[in-house]
Formats: structure tokens, C-alpha cells, sequence
């Protein structure tokens, strides 16, 4: 596969929002923005990025079923981030929270407690719940 795919497709997804992944897929091959070696070129993009988004490796795009289908859009607001500039926090969980966040682990959601506390926060900024004063049932103080 050409490198570059999740760039060009998280750049693509800002001018034209709301395609599936295959469509993506499919423009990024026809436009030769990517190439793969697999039998299947279109589905192994678009597993790709089916995958890097489920997993909250691009907090700038979020997909919604619409219908049968998951569609693509950016999300606005949420800073470009690098696993370089990622600072390592130390938190304190209650023993609920705790086991809400190994449920994510146990349904096989993320790999293990970080990735799914990560992806809890960046969703947070994204849908700025949190100015609301409540996230999930819990009251939140600025």
C-alpha cells in the first residue's frame, strides 16, 4: 500500500464529508493517492480505515451508521495530535469507572485500559459534553 493513505483520506473527508469507506477507498485508488498489493485493494483500505477510526487513532474523523452503512466526517475542534507529543497522566478511578473501562477491554473495543480511556477523553473534547456540566450520568465541575 502507498503510504499516505490516512493523510490523504483524513484531508479528502474534510472536503467531502459523508461517503463510505469503499468510496473513499475507491477515489484514493482512482486518483492513485494509494496502491496495494492485496487482492482485494479497495476492502483492505477501507478496513484500514474503518480500523484506525474505531480505535481512535484519527480523533479527526468520526463515522456514523447511517442506515446499513458507515459513513465518514470530520470532527471539529479536536487538536492534531502525535504520539510524540502525547504526556503520560496518572489517574484515579472509582472501582465502577474502573470496571466500565474493562468492560471497553473485555468486548475487545481496545487492546487495554490506556486506549480506552484515551478514546473516552478525545470523545469528550470532541462532542464537548463536558461543558454541559454532566458526561455520562456524572456531574462535571469546571
Amino acid at each position: 500500500m502507498k503510504k499516505g493513505f490516512m493523510r490523504w483520506v483524513r484531508d479528502y473527508i474534510q472536503s467531502f464529508p459523508g461517503l463510505t469507506a469503499e468510496e473513499y477507498s475507491l477515489d484514493a485508488l482512482e486518483y492513485e493517492y494509494a496502491r496495494s498489493d492485496a487482492g482485494d485493494s479497495v476492502g483492505s483500505l477501507a478496513t484500514t480505515l474503518h480500523k484506525q477510526v474505531r480505535e481512535g487513532k484519527e480523533p479527526l474523523i468520526r463515522r456514523d451508521k447511517i442506515g446499513d452503512k458507515y459513513r465518514f466526517f470530520p470532527v471539529k475542534g479536536v487538536p492534531i495530535t502525535t504520539p510524540s507529543e502525547n504526556i503520560a497522566v496518572q489517574i484515579s478511578l472509582s472501582k465502577q469507572e474502573l470496571r466500565e473501562v474493562d468492560n471497553l477491554v473485555t468486548k475487545g473495543k481496545f487492546h487495554n485500559r490506556s486506549e480506552a480511556i484515551e478514546w473516552l477523553v478525545k470523545g469528550c473534547i470532541a462532542l464537548k459534553s463536558c461543558d454541559s456540566g454532566f458526561y455520562l450520568g456524572y456531574p462535571y465541575w469546571h
